[in-house]
């Protein structure tokens, strides 16, 4: 899978993956986080398409139901289903 899960596309210094402390000296959720999410989510929807975004999204919800999800779990369900080239 070529999607980049570490850059959204418009917002080179911003990555995904970095633990929560990097953003926030006190380890809490801040804006970027409610920001870049739904941008991360949108980018993934446009390149894998409707049918792949949502199957990933039921699995996601399936895998990590009464659970923690952690980045690099729900990476590689994203990889799994993305079939784009991209």
């Amino acid at each position: 899978m070529k999607m980049n899960v570490k850059n959204i596309k418009g917002y080179d210094n911003y990555y995904i993956n970095e633990p929560r402390d990097v953003h926030d000296s006190e380890g809490a959720l801040g804006t970027k986080e409610y920001v870049y999410a739904p941008l991360f989510l949108r980018q993934a929807r446009e390149i894998m398409g409707d049918e792949a975004f949502f199957a990933c999204l039921k699995d996601v919800y399936h895998t990590y139901i009464w659970k923690t999800a952690d980045t690099k779990g729900i990476i590689e369900i994203f990889r799994m289903h993305n079939r784009s080239d991209k």
